[in-house]
């Protein structure tokens, strides 16, 4: 798979502005969601635990938050629908162009295939077959073609694609074939699945078979400010209305006086 696109570092600097103002946006975004859609999109991401979140790992408190945003649906309308309807952003402004550019969201398992260096990736949609070069630097740096497939959300950028900040990858041969067959079995259903639902479905699969325990991304730089890129796999801010969290280090919500992962995660099979 060759790259198809011509890359400027014109392509690259506005790719990082707008993956800052994207930062930026979201962690404005999370605060917005309510605690409805926060235990709704738990249970069918399978991270409640009576009553809790579980968040295992920074991944998963990310991996939450964005499906809370794009997947929760009231009244045909996300939140990011919502949001943008009720606080309409001035129009030319990297604001409105990536409220718009949420709304037109596509969840993707992603194959990685030619890299540029320095800019990203060039893909292949495990869904929809689709071809895609997604703008990413932190990647472009560190994968390696057809290793790791991704099961990721990406929006448009000006011909190119880049992702929400949160997904989880798909490592090992024995992922890859459960949640394949697992997507698989969810596209033959007829009437067709529908996206949102899909997406959670893939989601949840991918944590049940520990998808992002053996894989960290970590980006060049921490600081919002800094104008290095980061990883689109950067952990998204903690929602507000957020319940009590408990990690695998922590000591157990049951009140054992053990670690989670030695008491309650050990007897919930995960």
């Amino acid at each position: 798979m060759g790259i198809t696109k011509t890359i400027t570092w014109g392509d690259v600097e506005k790719y990082q502005r707008f993956r800052q103002a994207s930062r930026k946006l979201m962690s404005r975004l999370t605060k917005t969601i309510p605690r409805a859609a926060m235990e709704e999109i738990g249970n069918a991401l399978g991270i409640m635990r009576k009553g809790v979140l579980v968040y295992d790992t920074e991944d998963v408190m990310a991996v939450h938050a964005d499906c809370c945003l794009h997947d929760w649906i009231r009244n045909g309308r996300n939140l990011i629908t919502k949001y943008s309807l009720e606080h309409p952003a001035s129009p030319g402004t990297d604001e409105e162009f990536l409220l718009r550019a949420h709304q037109q969201a596509r969840f993707r398992i992603l194959i990685p295939g030619s890299v540029a260096p320095g800019a990203g990736v060039e893909c292949a949609d495990g869904l929809s077959g689709e071809r895609l070069f997604l703008m990413d630097v932190a990647l472009g740096n560190s994968v390696q073609e057809g290793r790791t497939l991704m099961a990721t959300r990406t929006v448009p950028l000006d011909g190119y694609w880049m992702t929400t900040g949160a997904g989880l990858p798909i490592g090992d041969k024995k992922t890859g074939e459960e949640v394949v067959g697992e997507v698989r079995g969810l596209l033959k259903v007829v009437p067709p699945v529908d996206p949102h639902k899909l997406a959670l479905a893939i989601l949840r699969k991918c944590l049940d078979c520990g998808a992002a325990e053996y894989v960290t991304y970590r980006g060049l730089k921490e600081s919002e400010d800094s104008e290095e890129p980061e990883t689109d796999f950067t952990p998204a801010p903690q929602p507000a209305t957020s319940r009590r969290v408990a990690g695998r280090n922590d000591q157990c919500p049951c009140g054992s006086g053990r670690k989670y992962k030695r008491c309650c995660l050990r007897k919930s099979g995960r």
